[in-house]
């Protein structure tokens, strides 16, 4: 192989063998050659330099001269081996039969320190990165990456290229290329305080618009204490945590979220269970209330009865007549996931028994004559129970008169009452009649009747003289013409002309009360007027 190098050597052997042929012309017969300096001399590939080196010349009569080494002193064949790594022995040949050899130590070239890889950091784009040379590479040369120089994840890469070039030294060069992961946009996730109720399944918080590739896992942790809770299902209340694990590693951990789950107590469903209310009549007995489809109470439910009067007061009993409110409560239950069940209410009317006495009494009236010496009453007949009693109204009468008297039923008991409440009937007691006597002021008694003499007509007013007004109330005059029988008034009264006259008074006894006595005269009466 011949270079620019190996054509400058044959150039300068040429040049410097000039003077040694001048030298030596005459000079005493050469009997070898052997190398000036016999050490072993290093030498890179392909890059053999003859300068400084030299050949010593041995002559028969002892003397010697020194020579430079020149490339026509080495055959073409012995100059290959300057591309052979290792230890060499080069044959060198002057004037084509003195030969001596020349131990060189071929080594591979070294590149120049100053060869390095650029690494750098950057954020992951989804696009491939590579690390490079900080400057070109020699001629003929080429680096490789044996573990590779195009990462496209995040990550720290360890970046190793080998330079390479023929009759040179590989050349290893390390950097590290970081790739750092990017920021997750987590704008977007919803993660919020939720409230919900308690239906016996576990219950959570859900994160959603979580970017694609993201992993969400849940904590659970009691409000107060911060003590993890491994299922969520009763009512209180909860902090959850959302933990975003992402399934690339291109990216930044998203951070926890917090959100606050609140479990509340749902109602128990009592829908078909009512507190009815009641009517019974009254019996002696307590009424004892009952809800519908009691069966249907949850688990662990049970009920009371409390009973209330007209005026809230509670009361043991409520046996007796009136209107009573009935509380049913409800206690027990899971009253840690469920609001106590609302108090049902009710009205208990108990009406008055019926006691029936319509067919078993009557009720009569009648009609009497007036007797000072008597009290006039009308009774029931017919046989009432002891539960019953019956009073009167208007009864016991002495004086003349039509009264309506009612006979009144009434249960003895106030729990009772009777279908009949009153009967009717009429006393009717009649007004006797008696001559009325004049009174004698001397003897203070009635000693005879009046005559038609004692009545006096005075423009149309009719007294009777000889009687105390303030005992008898005279009532009516009637008279009435003789011939033709009609009543004439008084102020019609013609003189002269007779009449037959009815005379009525009130009598006043005030030792018995006042009592009407029919008393009339009739007689004829001849008017005259005054």
């Amino acid at each position: 192989m011949k270079n620019k190098t190996a054509i400058t050597i044959l150039a300068a052997l040429a040049i410097s063998s000039m003077p040694f042929m001048a030298a030596c012309s005459g000079s005493t017969t050469i009997v070898g050659i052997h190398m000036t300096n016999p050490e072993t001399m290093t030498v890179c590939y392909g890059n053999f330099s003859y300068e400084g080196i030299g050949v010593t010349v041995d002559f028969r009569d002892g003397g010697s001269t020194e020579i430079p080494l020149t490339e026509d002193m080495v055959p073409e064949v012995e100059r290959l081996k300057f591309f052979k790594i290792g230890e060499q022995n080069i044959e060198i040949v002057y004037r084509g039969k003195f030969t001596t050899t020349m131990p060189v130590n071929v080594t591979l070239n070294q590149f120049k320190d100053s060869y390095a890889l650029v690494g750098y950091e950057c954020v992951y784009d989804g696009s491939p990165h590579a690390v490079g040379l900080n400057q070109e590479l020699p001629e003929g040369a080429v680096i490789t990456y044996p573990y590779g120089n195009i990462f496209t994840n995040a990550g720290v890469y360890e970046v190793v290229g080998v330079m390479s070039k023929n009759g040179y030294e590989s050349k290893t060069l390390t950097t590290t290329l970081t790739i750092l992961p990017a920021e997750r946009d987590a704008s977007g996730i919803v993660f919020e305080d939720t409230t919900v109720v308690y239906n016996g399944e576990m219950r959570s918080i859900e994160a959603t618009n979580v970017p694609e590739g993201v992993e969400v896992t849940y904590d659970a942790y009691d409000y107060e204490q911060a003590i993890r809770i491994n299922k969520v299902v009763n009512a209180g209340k909860y902090r959850i945590v959302a933990h975003f694990n992402d399934t690339s590693t291109n990216y930044t951990k998203i951070p926890d979220k917090e959100a606050v789950l609140t479990i509340e107590k749902a109602d128990y469903d009592v829908s078909d269970i009512k507190l009815p209310d009641a009517i019974k009549e009254y019996d002696g007995q307590d009424y004892v209330a009952q809800i519908t489809n009691k069966g249907r109470l949850p688990t662990g439910v049970s009920v009371n009865y409390t009973y209330y009067d007209e005026q809230g007061n509670k009361v043991n009993s409520n046996a007796k007549v009136g209107n009573y409110t009935i509380v049913a409560s409800f206690v027990g239950g899971d009253l840690a996931n469920y609001n106590p069940i609302e108090p049902l209410t009710a009205t208990l009317s108990v009406s008055k028994r019926v006691i029936k006495i319509k067919d078993k009494v009557t009720f009569e009236g009648k009609t009497v004559n007036f007797d000072e010496n008597v009290t006039h009453s009308l009774a029931i007949a017919g046989t009432l129970p002891d539960t019953v009693k019956v009073t009167y109204e208007n009864n016991d009468q002495v004086y003349a008169g039509e009264y309506e008297v009612k006979a009144k039923f009434s249960a003895v008991s106030e729990n009772e009452k009777v279908d009949l409440e009153e009967l009717t009937a009429y006393l009717i007691i009649n007004r006797v009649r008696r001559s009325v006597p004049m009174y004698n002021e001397t003897t203070k008694a009635y000693d005879r009747p009046f005559a038609a003499s004692d009545i006096k007509i005075k423009d149309g007013v009719v007294t009777i003289e000889g009687y105390q007004t303030d005992i008898f109330k005279l009532t009516s005059v009637v008279f009435s013409d003789l011939l033709t029988n009609e009543t004439v008034a008084p102020e019609n009264l013609v003189s002269g002309t007779t009449y037959k006259y009815i005379v009525t008074f009130e009598y006043i006894d005030e030792s018995v009360g006042s009592s009407v006595i029919l008393s009339q005269e009739s007689d004829n009466i001849t008017y005259v007027a005054e």
